[in-house]
């Protein structure tokens, strides 16, 4: 997934996308509600992925991470027009 010990097999592959979804979704859903990003990253909670990524395990995401995916979302927003 681009940190970690490389899994094999493509067994590994869903939960992965599974968590990407789970979080570009979360962060679109605190943007439409008008949360700062620093303020989304911060509650962002993908415990529900931790059984298969520990790092998940408590609630928060890194922030940089969250303020590319609000760049991201501007920036189709943007070219949608």
């Amino acid at each position: 997934p681009g940190h970690g010990k490389p899994f094999e097999g493509k067994d590994g592959i869903a939960p992965v996308q599974a968590c990407l979804r789970d979080l570009w979704k979360q962060a679109e859903q605190l943007k439409r509600k008008g949360v700062a990003a620093a303020d989304a990253a911060a509650s962002i909670d993908l415990r529900a992925h931790a059984s298969r990524f520990p790092q998940f395990a408590s609630v928060g995401f890194d922030r940089q991470a969250v303020e590319r995916i609000y760049a991201v979302i501007d920036e189709r927003a943007a070219s949608a027009k």
